[in-house]
């Protein structure tokens, strides 16, 4: 998306800065505050920093947070779709990371965000001491036949040049953007829809989903997954229509220091409907992370 034209009224646009670093112009949220713990905010597919509006002036309190857009979502550019696969995304955000000196003490992750918290905090070499997963994708979005179909579908259009800005002239024409409660069972304000409607319209930013759907593979980390032994948290939404709860709790019982909180009437998109209520659960985790690290 262009800043100069969206930018203005982009949710903590305050926090905003722009990051040259190889093959990114990264946007990433930094509220800057130096002496703090870092706790660094990983989006979901097709989403962005908005996503984290209402948490981060709660986070902000205890931790300098730091929250990006993913390659080739949001403002984060892209000239490169082809390093938008699960492993290519953790490494760039690790060179970003060592760039900018920021070493987080725990990452959060939102569905396909928590597959990427866990493959950075696995591979990398700072100091992270817990992952947060929320509404974690960690195996295929749908069952079936159509988990074969959408990956081939969404390579399709990420090969076909006219496929984003068509998606995009779709939305603007439908809006298709209020399928959101349906589709992730979340109940959310208009002013969040607002947010999704812009993304969702904006050509750019759908090459840059479509390419990280077309690439996403997770064979890789579920093998590596029971290696981790940091503390983890897995908080899944009762309603969530994206994630099946099952799984979710299939993947936290192979993590040797996992906990698992399950929140009825909330769906995929659970920090964006009550950012109170998975705040406190956020600061209860690091609060005991701190017991057991002293």
């Amino acid at each position: 998306m262009d800043w100069n034209s969206k930018g203005r009224d982009w949710p903590l646009n305050q926090f905003s800065r722009f990051c040259h670093v190889r093959p990114y112009n990264w946007h990433i949220q930094d509220t800057n505050d130096c002496g703090k713990p870092i706790s660094l905010l990983i989006h979901g597919t097709g989403a962005s920093t908005h996503s984290w509006h209402r948490l981060i002036p709660l986070l902000k309190e205890s931790f300098r947070v730091i929250a990006l857009d993913l390659p080739g979502h949001g403002f984060t550019k892209s000239n490169d779709h082809n390093r938008s696969s699960l492993n290519h995304m953790a490494d760039d955000i690790q060179s970003l990371l060592t760039t900018e000196r920021l070493q987080p003490k725990i990452i959060v992750g939102h569905s396909a965000g928590a597959a990427v918290a866990f493959r950075l905090a696995l591979d990398s070499k700072e100091k992270v001491e817990g992952v947060v997963a929320i509404n974690g994708v960690l195996d295929h979005y749908f069952s079936g036949l159509s988990s074969i179909f959408y990956p081939i579908a969404a390579r399709a259009f990420s090969m076909n040049p006219f496929s984003a800005p068509l998606f995009a002239k779709i939305n603007e024409l439908t809006n298709q953007t209020q399928r959101l409660t349906k589709m992730t069972g979340s109940k959310i304000d208009n002013e969040t829809l607002k947010h999704y409607h812009t993304l969702f319209s904006d050509p750019k930013h759908l090459a840059g989903t479509l390419a990280m759907m077309s690439q996403w593979k997770l064979a890789d980390l579920n093998h590596d997954l029971p290696r981790f032994n940091k503390q983890s948290l897995f908080l899944i939404g009762k309603n969530d229509r994206m994630v099946a709860e099952n799984s979710l709790i299939k993947y936290a019982q192979k993590l040797k220091n996992s906990e698992i909180i399950v929140e009825s009437g909330l769906g995929h998109l659970m920090h964006e409907e009550n950012p109170n209520k998975i705040f406190k659960h956020l600061m209860h985790f690091y609060d005991k992370l701190k017991t057991k690290t002293n």
